[in-house]
């Protein structure tokens, strides 16, 4: 459910103008808009490709001068409370930053103030050499999520003005519906969920355009100017590839791309957590890529040879279980299928008990275990020992890795 787009319905029939429905529209919610008021004024168009990456740069009030000062000073205060429980570290450069900003940051210099100028101000404070030798990974971290914060608030040049339909109901934009089938239906974003909401209990089933009520509620998923308002460009992308995804189906290599991209930005972080130089990480990182594609080749080798042989009736089952397991990406946790009845998690530990070994998860009721090993080469060099298929007590266990 969408918070910031509203799903208009039952709209009479359209002109041919676009402009001059959106007018009409317009005059119906608000007759004092000032673009249903005159008809030559021109409607504001957003242009979502020239907007910044970060939607908080965004904002429909015109910052005046003497108004910065006062926001700059909540900045300060609001920052310097949050610092007051991170470490010594992180309080001394915010404390040398604003010492800076106070003696350069004034009403005249405000409207010229970038977020260039306020990054390149904190770095010189880190590369300080007293302060450059304290400063650990997991801090400077913290700095920048800080600065990140304070960015959008008071680096007036590097905000992007944002005009609206309808200043009384913060209306952003009207879109219609891509459908021929739906001409009679359009989307309505605001600002912001509150604005939204408002208008519904405003004008629901009391909005008449056209001599027709307007049945108004909020739309299944929000439109590309909301999922921007929302997240910034991160939502524009990410509801592109949902329609992207939706028209062309599944598509299990992207989607395994993906998963594994996501997984090293995760091992990447964890490893800059512990302090590890960049030039570390970067190998670590690198070694876990072609683990993963060297176990993903084997994988799909081995998987390939089983299905040449001829299989026998019983075996069906089987080989449907191992190729459904070959298809997930390298994990360091095997799924281990089709066990023998009665097993126990000591019999399992003594088949893959190797280099990394942790743990077995035995699941007895679906005949099934889950194997944990240290690192993911660990489970791809356990997979490439037994294959995919392993006989054990009369059965051909399933081999794999765990989704």
């Amino acid at each position: 459910m969408a918070d910031l787009t509203l799903h208009l319905a039952q709209l009479p029939r359209r002109p041919a103008s676009e402009d001059t429905f959106t007018r009409d529209l317009l005059s119906a919610i608000h007759p004092n808009n000032p673009y249903a008021k005159d008809r030559d004024l021109k409607l504001p168009h957003l242009e979502l490709a020239l907007l910044p990456k970060d939607n908080r740069r965004v904002s429909d009030a015109d910052c005046q001068s003497q108004d910065a000062l006062q926001i700059y000073s909540a900045a300060k205060a609001e920052v310097l409370n949050k610092t007051s429980k991170d470490s010594s570290g992180v309080q001394l450069v915010f404390e040398a930053l604003f010492k800076q900003l106070d003696h350069v940051y004034h009403a005249e210099s405000a409207q010229e103030f970038t977020i260039g100028k306020l990054r390149k101000m904190c770095r010189e404070i880190e590369h300080n050499q007293e302060m450059s030798s304290s400063l650990t990974p997991q801090e400077l971290n913290v700095v920048r999520r800080r600065l990140r914060h304070v960015e959008p608030r008071i680096c007036m040049k590097s905000k992007t003005h944002l005009s609206l339909l309808d200043e009384r109901f913060k209306i952003v934009c009207l879109s219609r519906a891509t459908c021929d089938n739906h001409t009679s239906m359009a989307f309505l974003t605001f600002l912001n969920h509150e604005a939204a909401r408002e208008f519904v209990s405003c004008f629901d089933r009391k909005l008449v355009m056209g001599g027709r009520k307007i049945k108004i509620s909020f739309a299944a998923q929000e439109s590309l100017v909301g999922g921007y308002l929302h997240s910034g460009k991160r939502g524009v992308d990410a509801l592109l590839s949902k329609k992207i995804q939706k028209k062309s189906g599944p598509n299990p290599e992207a989607d395994a791309d993906k998963r594994l991209k996501r997984q090293m930005r995760r091992l990447r972080h964890k490893l800059k957590h512990k302090g590890l130089e960049e030039s570390a990480i970067h190998d670590i990182v690198h070694k876990a890529v072609q683990d993963r594609i060297a176990s993903s080749t084997i994988s799909t080798s081995k998987q390939s040879k089983t299905k040449t042989k001829s299989p026998e009736p019983h075996d069906n089952k089987n080989k449907k279980t191992a190729t459904e397991v070959s298809m997930n990406p390298p994990n360091k946790v095997l799924l281990v299928q089709n066990l023998p009845s009665g097993v126990q998690s000591d019999d399992i530990s003594s088949i893959f008990a190797a280099d990394g070994f942790i743990e077995v998860r035995l699941v007895s009721v679906r005949n099934l275990a889950f194997v944990e090993y240290a690192t993911i080469s660990h489970a791809s060099n356990v997979v490439s020992k037994l294959g995919p298929l392993y006989e054990w007590g009369g059965s051909k266990i399933s081999i794999g890795f765990a989704k």
